[in-house]
């Protein structure tokens, strides 16, 4: 096991002229080097060999065997990370704490901003500007297969573009990559927000680190054995702080574990007996909702007892004696203590709430785990609403789709319930993740709940009903009795993906492809967009389809090949609120589409225009009001004759639908850095490996995912199909060059649709028609921010 690391602490800028930023930062250092300190340890515990440790650590006043923290510093380390670590990285930590800032030229724009330490001022230091995103995806491209975590204590305040500018791209790229690695960033504060030097983010990230509270959690294995893993830490640091803390999770792993505690720490509870006089008595204590209770006599007026981190429900009992409350529920993750105390002395008590049995409280013992990290396989199928919660428990109306899976997961015993079916179901009050799942095992839903003890709680991860555009484009179409809107009979059923880009997909590609054989349009008909039927042979239109759930959201759409657009407003279809579309007949080639929703700053997208073709533009926004882009290069249904013969009979003896549905999941995963070939149903990467799915964006995203995945060998066969029947697709190129292919000749003039196509071109930043500082590298597509007037 190969573990890296680079810690970046800066508590001196010596440079800083004019007082745009401090010059000091107490207490940066020593957070780096306790850091540092618990990272060394943590490698200790797991016996991780010297061998296999590299540490950099760059800091500003310069440490006994440290790196300075400039940017030249910073960047020879994530050289000397890939020199030494590509390919061979199981994980990496990366540590971050100095000045930052979130450059802003227009509202909408999201890129986080790291200054090293030599920062002069804004004029002449874009070069000290480190965008933290561009390190993350060097880092995951060069490193190889593992997990990346990335922890920021950094201002996030606004700057915008006419206070300073940023130089991209930070380092070049090799155009031989391997498998990438999943990341999980951690910021101390949110978007636009500052955070205080020697603030309470560092003390309490530590704390996190090392299992305080519910940091940790139990390990799935069911032995005597906890973790802290990332969305435990996270949340942990969100009810520490109370206040949001910003984190991005992409690849293909759903969590990192930090930090391994084994044996699991016992935390000790105190319990205190209150009054006059303390009689003999009993104290009964069960874990969790088990049903049975460890009993032990008082030890006077204080018992203390030491257990494994877990919620506990805790009773007294002593004769001819009554307690004010004699039930409590404490939960155990650290030490606490407890008071009972004694109301009066009585005759004979009837038994304590906490002698019922669990079936007496209406729950079935078949839905609980008698141990922690035990997975709890059954409520497979809910066949009866099941009695109300008891007084620590809480009831969830689920509703399942048809051919889905709900699995709700307790974040902290880690125990899991699947369900196949609607119905109530009752559960332990706590915090849960709840993933949605389709018959191909892709999420499609996901959401984390805290539900408190006696509540009903609605579970409800398709919901549809609440969005203005799905509601616009439902009452087109056909709506099921159970509430699935039913788009075509080619799709074999409703669809139940509450996925927007999907559902715009779907809708535009019905117009686009309307007139091809062997798919059913009828019902999509119905939907008054544009009409492509008088294309004429030869064309090659663009066509943006956007979702928006504000109908009174300004949306300005324009062509162009460099900075300067033409913007037109998007025409807004009858009956159909938040439902806006623009269409242009341009001629076939590279181009730039621009998109300038409400007030934020204008987005760009590189796409393509190809003849007998359309290139559908989805846009929608996602929880902050950034723009989700895709695009679907889709053949105009009555011009398929037009394409080349291959192309034609494979076009015809396929359900074009059916591939869009398809093709807008592997969009989804593709952009979250998903594993894509594990969404797609089981013979589709075969189809597309075989030629039997002869699709350009299609063919270029496999490839793509190839790289990703680290099976270059795969992409031979598309490369070259991509070569003879897309070669206007500028990621022909690059990916024919990605793949080592010999005689590629020079970069095309377009620039490549997907930003992994970049990698090709090691003097991308000269070629590209926009500057490469605004690039959005979270984004699939080659996108930026503000960089069009």
């Amino acid at each position: 096991m190969a573990v890296r690391a680079l810690i970046v602490a800066i508590e001196n800028y010596p440079n800083v002229q004019g007082g745009a930023l401090a010059k000091e930062l107490p207490g940066t250092l020593k957070a780096g080097l306790a850091f540092r300190t618990w990272l060394v340890k943590k490698w200790d515990s797991e016996g991780v060999k010297a061998k296999d440790r590299h540490l950099i650590f760059c800091s500003q006043p310069v440490q006994p065997e440290g790196r300075p923290a400039t940017a030249e510093g910073i960047r020879e380390a994530m050289l000397e990370l890939k020199q030494k670590g590509a390919g061979r990285t199981d994980e990496l930590y990366v540590y971050f704490s100095g000045h930052g800032f979130t450059f802003a030229s227009g509202p909408g724009v999201k890129k986080s901003i790291f200054v090293a330490s030599d920062f002069k001022n804004a004029n002449v230091s874009g070069n000290c500007c480190l965008p933290i995103d561009e390190i993350v995806v060097w880092l995951r491209a060069h490193l190889g297969p593992g997990s990346h975590a990335y922890f920021i204590d950094a201002c996030r305040n606004k700057l915008d573009g006419s206070v300073i500018t940023i130089s991209s791209p930070i380092l070049p790229f090799n155009t031989d990559t391997g498998t990438e690695a999943s990341t999980f960033v951690l910021h101390s504060t949110t978007d636009g927000r500052t955070t205080l030097a020697g603030g309470p983010f560092h003390p309490r990230l530590m704390e996190g680190l090392q299992g305080k509270g519910r940091a940790k959690v139990w390990d799935d294995s069911g032995a005597d054995l906890m973790n802290v893993q990332y969305t435990s830490l996270r949340r942990y640091l969100k009810t520490a702080l109370q206040d949001p803390v910003d984190g991005e999770v992409d690849g293909t792993a759903d969590d990192m574990t930090l930090a391994w505690l084994k044996p699991a720490p016992d935390a000790t509870c105190t319990i205190t007996i209150e009054g006059s006089k303390v009689p003999d008595g009993t104290i009964a204590y069960r874990r969790g909702r088990d049903t049975n209770s460890v009993e032990q006599p008082f030890q006077g007026t204080k018992t203390v007892l030491r257990l494994k981190p877990d919620a506990y429900t805790f009773s007294v009992r002593a004769a001819n004696t009554i307690f004010e409350q004699s039930e409590l529920r404490q939960e155990l993750y650290d030490d606490a203590a407890i008071t009972f105390r004694i109301a009066s002395s009585r005759g004979p008590l009837a038994p304590t709430p906490g002698e019922r049995g669990l079936e007496n409280f209406g729950l079935r013992p078949k839905w609980t785990g008698s141990e922690l990290g035990t997975a709890v396989s059954a409520g497979e199928v809910l066949e009866e609403a099941v009695v109300g919660a008891d007084a620590f428990g809480a009831t969830l109306d689920i509703v399942v789709p048809p051919d889905c899976t709900l699995e709700l997961i307790n974040v902290n015993s880690r125990t899991q319930t699947k369900y196949l079916a609607s119905g109530k179901a009752n559960v332990e009050a706590g915090d849960y993740t709840a993933l949605l799942k389709d018959q191909n095992g892709q999420i499609i839903g996901r959401k984390d709940i805290g539900v408190s003890a006696g509540s009903d709680v609605e579970l409800d991860l398709a919901q549809w009903r609440h969005s203005t555009p799905h509601v616009s484009i439902a009452k087109s179409l056909e709506i099921t009795d159970d509430g699935w809107v039913d788009f075509s009979k080619s799709l074999d059923g409703p669809v139940v993906d509450p996925d927007l880009d999907l559902w715009l997909a779907l809708a535009g590609a019905g117009r686009i492809l309307l007139g091809s054989s062997g798919t059913d349009f009828r019902k999509l008909s119905n939907l008054p967009l544009h009409d492509f039927s008088g294309e004429k042979a030869g064309s090659s239109p663009i066509y943006v389809l956007a979702g928006l759930e504000n109908p009174q959201t300004k949306l300005d759409v324009g062509l162009s090949k460099a900075t300067n657009v033409e913007w037109h407003m998007a025409d807004r279809p009858n009956g159909l609120d938040g439902i806006a579309e623009a269409y242009f007949p341009v001629d076939p080639g590279s181009h730039l589409i621009s998109f300038h929703v409400g007030e934020n700053a204008p987005y760009t997208v590189s796409t393509l225009a190809s003849p007998n073709r359309a290139m559908l533009v989805t846009l929608a926004l996602d929880k902050d009001g950034a723009p989700t882009v895709s695009q679907y290069l889709l053949p105009l249904g009555h011009l398929i004759d037009q394409l080349p013969h291959k192309v034609r009979n494979v076009l015809t003896s396929r359900n074009q639908l059916k591939d869009v549905e398809s093709l807008a999941n592997a969009n989804r995963a593709f952009r979250k850095r998903r594993n894509v070939f594990e969404v797609l149903p089981g013979n589709r990467l075969n189809e597309i490996l075989d030629m039997k799915w002869l699709d350009p964006i299609t063919s270029a995203l496999a490839a793509y995912e190839c790289l990703r995945r680290g099976q270059k060998a795969k992409m031979g066969v598309v490369v070259k199909n991509m070569a003879e029947f897309f070669g206007d697709l500028p990621d022909s190129w690059a990916l024919a060059r990605l793949a080592g292919m010999s005689k590629v000749g020079s970069p095309p003039a377009g620039v490549p649709l997907f930003l992994d196509g970049l990698k090709a071109d090691p003097d991308y930043a000269e070629r590209l028609p926009l500057p490469a500082s605004h690039l959005d590298y979270s984004s699939p597509w080659t996108a930026w921010w503000d960089a069009v007037k």
